[in-house]
């Protein structure tokens, strides 16, 4: 019988945590995920779930650079951190203590992404609406499931609590 061999490795790992400041009760249940540079075809390596206060752990952390992102309807920047051996790295985030309902009317859509700098949040049309919770000011664009080529730029304020837009992509 043909016999294989495999070759077993151990390595220290490490443990990241941090804390997510401004959380909302409507916002627990959120997670996060950390990718290191290999995993951009598969998808991310390591998840953890964010609790109730906002605090996170992800444990068996190989070392490393990973990107870290916070999944869910928000708009929190990715991070970078870096793992050493059985160490712990601490990262901590914060909601936009203004955080604003946008809502869009996109003729003839279905999925529809809201994108800020290099992320990505979407959301499913309904009756030619779409919305998303707990977003930032800032400036973004509304672009069809179809691409990037025919985005329509907003610019969501400070307030109101509720914004509106009305979206035209330019493939329409």
């Amino acid at each position: 019988p043909d016999e294989t061999t495999a070759d077993l490795v151990i390595t220290d790992v490490g443990t990241v945590v941090g804390h997510i400041a401004n959380m909302k009760g409507s916002q627990a249940g959120i997670a996060l995920s950390l990718a290191d540079e290999e995993a951009t075809t598969y998808g991310p390596r390591y998840y953890g779930d964010v609790d109730r206060a906002g605090d996170f752990r992800v444990t068996a952390v190989p070392p490393g650079r990973y990107t870290i992102r916070v999944m869910g309807e928000n708009t929190l920047p990715e991070k970078t951190v870096d793992v050493v051996g059985t160490k712990t790295v601490h990262v901590d985030f914060e909601m936009p203590v203004v955080q604003i309902k946008v809502t869009a009317h996109a003729k003839d859509c279905s999925l529809v992404y809201l994108v800020g700098g290099d992320v990505r949040w979407v959301s499913v049309c309904t009756n030619d609406d779409v919305s998303w919770d707990a977003v930032a000011p800032g400036s973004y664009r509304v672009c069809p499931s179809s691409g990037d080529d025919g985005c329509a730029a907003i610019s969501v304020a400070a307030s109101p609590a509720t914004q509106r837009f009305e979206v035209r992509f330019a493939s329409d």
